[in-house]
């Protein structure tokens, strides 16, 4: 009897231990390009307004306006295929100020490494960030990085609104 309980007991442990000791769930498998809906869905998920989207000369782009008004396009890199996915990502937003020594003043004040400026000429300002599908990003680090442009162009924008 006591063998019995012994063993019956050991099983139990075993069983209990197996119970409890269950395996991670699988990551979910990187992104090594995109289609149009995953960046599009993204955009729409953080609230921004897309107002179009598709596919132009090859290249996939979602365009539209966050609700402060800041126009902005999502475009495609390296984009092949059909239906087309793209390599690369390219977040951009630009303004115009009164002219060009406004936007070189603007340029000196922002201090942002992880979105480019530049003086785009006429008096427009260009802010953008890219994002490299080499090696795989997780959708994660894709919500991140869209996340991490519109904050940060936000800023500047209503920075130059006067807001």
């Amino acid at each position: 009897m006591l063998k019995i309980l012994a063993a019956a007991t050991a099983f139990g442990l075993v069983a209990t231990t197996t119970a409890v000791a269950q395996p991670a769930s699988k990551p979910e498998p990187l992104m090594t390009d995109w289609a149009l809906e995953d960046v599009r869905a993204l955009i729409v998920e953080r609230g921004e307004t897309v107002s179009d989207s598709g596919v132009e000369n090859g290249q996939l782009f979602v365009a539209g306006r966050t609700a402060a008004g800041m126009n902005f396009v999502a475009y495609g890199v390296g984009c092949a295929g059909t239906p087309v996915r793209c390599k690369g990502l390219n977040l951009t937003t630009g303004y115009r100020l009164s002219n060009s020594a406004e936007v070189d003043q603007a340029l000196k004040q922002i201090n942002l490494v992880a979105v480019g400026s530049r003086n785009g000429g006429d008096s427009a300002l260009d802010l953008n960030r890219y994002v490299l599908f080499d090696g795989g990003i997780a959708r994660a680090n894709l919500k991140a990085n869209i996340d991490v442009f519109f904050r940060l162009t936000g800023q500047v924008w209503k920075s130059a609104q006067g807001q």
